[in-house]
Formats: C-alpha cells, structure tokens, sequence
C-alpha cells in the first residue's frame, strides 16, 4: 500500500499544479514510516529529492510537509545509511537559512529542530555535519526561546550529540558556552506544567553533567564562573524544589557534586548577615 502511495505522490509532486502538489506532500508528510523497511522504499522510490526541491518554498505548509517526511526518514531507530541520505541531499545546508527566514514561523522552527535533533542520533560523521552547517550555533541559540516544543527538541539534540562524540565536537559545544543558553531554558521552564516538563529539565541536566564531567581543571572554573553569573546555579537550586522525582534527584547530584563550594559561600554569607542584622538590632536598643 505504502509503495503504491509513494508512486502516487512522486507523479503528483512532478506536476506543475501548486494545489496538486499539496496535496501529494500532505498524504506523505502525515505518513509515519514504521520501519527502514518503509524508510528505504520510500528513499529508493526517488521522492526525497522532489521533497527537497519543496524546501526552497514560501509557503509554510509545503514546507512543513517536506520536514516531517525527513523527520521520519531520520527518526529514532532509522539507520545511518537513511540519515546519510537526507543528509547527502543537501538537507542540513539549507537549514541555517531557512530557519533564518522562517524564524517567526514557530512550527518551521520546531520541525527543523527536530530534524537536526534525529540527525544528531547518528553517528560522529553525521554530528559533524550538523556542527560544519552552523546548526548548534542555532540549536543553543534558539533553545533559549521559550517554547516548549522547540526547547524540547533543542535539548534533544544536545543530548543525543553529548552521548557519543568526539573531543573536537566536545569542544565545539564548549565554544558555544551554552551555560548561559541552559540558564534561561532553566529559567522559562519555572511555573511550567506541560509533557515536555520534565522531559526538557532531565536533557538540559544531562548535558550540563556530560560537560562538567567531562572538562579539565582550567575548563572547569571557566565553566563555574559562567554558571554563576549566568544563574544557573540559583536554578538549579530551585528544581531540589521541584515536583519530579527525577528532576530533584538531578539537580541536586549536580550541585552537591560540582558546587558544593557556592553552597558554604551562600552558607557563609547568611551568617554575616545574619549577625550584621543581630548588631543592628542591638545598636537600635542602646
């Protein structure tokens, strides 16, 4: 049935007709490939390029069809082999300016988002393609939006490009100095109540754990100084408060871990004022 439709769209995409086209992408963009069984008739039926030509469009609905069929082609589980091909269409070139042009079209942002979050899954090759494109630049640029879905699929991509790269790509996500990036994510998260909290906190947490575990001494109080300045750790302090089970666990691993010298600072500092409060009091009754 799949291999009949494919055909189907592949006539219709071909047609000069803008309704006609619409309607072909539509059918595929809402169709969820289930297996690279699927993925890889799909791929073979010779589609994706037609899909491809579809993102140099204006019209978001085009647009937003042709992303979700590359979004399938490259979701969870899918092989290297499939990602290799959105990605050897020129995919990921394109993003950085499409995502540019369409930066107030919060669901174009989002499929974009979880594109490069899919391809992000893939192996060290395929991260360094997301990396030479300009899109972690973008990916802890935007993570910082507010929305929830965007910011999940941000947090994603981070999380899946920490969980196996290399140094230099290690290091590349370190020049981004994502600290402040994680703070405002961290920030817009408070008084949030939806699927993706708690969802977002646990990847953004995940991250911030692969990049202090992972840094060297000098790294490491760079990586402090920015956190403190940034409010990263007054937020984490917050979610030791928070509903989730996971979340508090998390953030708390973290700061007894790593900022334990901030919390005798903090300790230390209501002392003095609670005895400078105590000499006031005392000089006001004399």
């Amino acid at each position: 049935v799949l291999d009949v439709m494919v055909q189907g769209v592949v006539r219709m995409l071909k047609f000069e007709d803008r309704e006609v086209q619409k309607i072909a992408i539509a059918a595929l963009g809402s169709t969820a490939f289930e297996s690279d069984e699927e993925r890889t008739l799909v791929r073979d039926s010779g589609v994706l390029p037609l899909v491809y030509k579809l993102l140099d469009e204006d019209d978001d609905t085009l647009l937003l069809d042709a992303l979700r069929v590359f979004s399938e082609m490259t979701s969870h589980g899918s092989g290297h082999s499939l990602k290799q091909y959105v990605i050897d269409l020129g995919t990921l070139r394109v993003l950085p300016s499409l995502m540019k042009k369409k930066a107030k079209s919060s669901s174009v942002i989002q499929n974009s988002c979880r594109l490069i979050r899919n391809v992000m899954e893939g192996n060290e090759d395929q991260k360094e393609a997301v990396i030479s494109n300009g899109l972690l630049t973008l990916i802890v640029k935007i993570i910082q939006t507010g929305d929830s879905e965007i910011q999940y699929n941000c947090s994603w991509a981070l999380c899946n490009l920490v969980a196996n790269c290399t140094k230099a790509q290690f290091l590349s996500l370190l020049a981004e100095k994502p600290i402040a990036a994680f703070s405002v994510a961290l920030r817009d998260l408070d008084g949030r109540d939806d699927y993706y909290d708690p969802n977002t906190r646990i990847n953004v947490l995940t991250v911030i754990d692969k990049l202090l575990s992972t840094v060297n001494s000098n790294q490491m109080n760079t990586f402090k100084n920015e956190a403190r300045e940034a409010g990263l750790i007054r937020h984490l302090k917050k979610m030791r408060k928070n509903k989730d089970e996971e979340v508090r666990g998390f953030a708390s691993d973290i700061l007894s871990e790593y900022f334990t010298e901030n919390d005798e600072e903090e300790a230390n500092e209501t002392r003095n004022n609670k005895e400078k409060a105590k000499k006031t009091v005392q000089k006001r009754k004399r």
